[in-house]
């Protein structure tokens, strides 16, 4: 078993989805979109997109182009990084916008740089809990349906009241 995030279907794993969340980006406070509460992929058409590179994490690389072209939309530049550190010099320096997992962007927010949750439902980090198709331990599939039910069981958390983004 593994708890893994954001890999495509193959047929040797099976998978329960233990979580969702939306990429972040992180972005200039002094830039035009930091206003806003949320971002969509088509405010980001004239920006400079910080991208983590194809071998970061191949499948979230490819969906994150797969629906810029779907929508039509083209970066002004794109830049690849490995970290999110490297991410948070280039939107300083460049004024670009870095397509980061929730953790990341909020690591990196601090003076000078925002973060804003990206709404698009087919860009959307799922974190499962994968085993092998072929897995017949009794011990693996009692412990999957028990983690099943509990995570049915689990009532969503009550509506939080929002506040204002300001860093």
């Amino acid at each position: 078993m593994a708890l893994v995030t954001s890999i495509p279907d193959a047929p040797t794993l099976s998978f329960l989805t233990v979580a969702e969340t939306p990429l972040y980006i992180a972005l200039s406070k002094e830039g035009p979109l930091a206003d806003r509460e949320e971002l969509r992929l088509e405010d980001l058409r004239s920006c400079e997109w910080i991208l983590p590179a194809s071998n970061v994490n191949p499948h979230v690389f490819e969906m994150i182009q797969r629906v810029a072209s779907k929508k039509g939309i083209v970066a002004a530049d794109q830049h690849y990084v490995m970290t999110a550190e490297e991410a948070s010099e280039l939107v300083l320096a460049q004024k670009g916008v870095a397509f980061l997992p929730r953790d990341a962007a909020w690591r990196i927010a601090s003076e000078g740089i925002a973060m804003r949750p990206l709404v698009e439902e087919q860009l959307r980090l799922v974190t499962s809990l994968a085993t092998r198709s072929d897995n017949k331990e009794r011990l693996v599939g009692e412990y999957l349906r028990a983690a099943g039910r509990k995570l049915r069981s689990i009532a969503p958390p009550p509506q939080q009241g929002s506040l204002p983004l300001f860093g």
